[in-house]
């Protein structure tokens, strides 16, 4: 608790601040975040662990690479661009898909992602493993390349004209869900 007076919490720059401060790339090395927090321009987020905290991706062309302990959010303002994560492979790292127009995921390790947008786009590329994708909303595509996995995809009942293509899929539940499988996918139990 402060009493006033000088405050060293003053000359701190908030996770807000920073990351929506006009720079191309912002390095968040070494530093935790107590606070949630959103993207309101394209940028370039390098090595961040977020405490577990929510960041709200508002628009595209942004580059999360090695974040940890983070929800993002990609929102329903996201209307064009490509959100890419990658080299994230610290742990807890939980994507809600809820705008934007295709998501990219890059050589990461990723717990959890909710497809909550129609027509969403979700890319696997290189040593990506998802344990758990939920796919809530009509025509999703999901690709994957050779060396992608996905543990568990779930596509709520009555959800239509979801594709998955490429990359190995361990399990598989639908319901009475449309999925079209393209070629190239591997998968363990349907």
């Amino acid at each position: 608790c402060s009493s006033g007076g000088d405050n060293d919490d003053d000359d701190r720059v908030s996770l807000m601040q920073q990351i929506n401060g006009g720079e191309s790339v912002v390095d968040l090395s070494g530093q935790k975040f107590s606070e949630d927090a959103s993207v309101n321009s394209g940028v370039v987020i390098k090595n961040g662990d977020f405490g577990g905290k929510t960041l709200t991706v508002n628009c595209g062309d942004v580059v999360l690479d090695n974040v940890q302990n983070v929800t993002l959010v990609i929102s329903e303002s996201v209307t064009s661009g490509t959100v890419t994560i990658k080299n994230s492979n610290g742990t807890s790292v939980s994507i809600v898909v809820k705008g934007g127009s295709s998501i990219t995921i890059w050589d990461s390790a990723i717990t959890n992602v909710s497809v909550e947008k129609e027509n969403a786009t979700v890319e696997l590329s290189g040593d990506t493993k998802v344990t758990n994708v939920d796919v809530k909303e009509e025509g999703a595509n999901i690709s994957g390349d050779s060396s992608s996995s996905i543990g568990n995809l779930s596509v709520d009942s009555g959800v239509k004209n979801v594709g998955i293509d490429g990359g190995k899929v361990d399990s598989v539940s639908a319901g009475d869900a449309v999925v079209t499988v393209g070629g190239g996918v591997e998968i363990s139990d349907m």
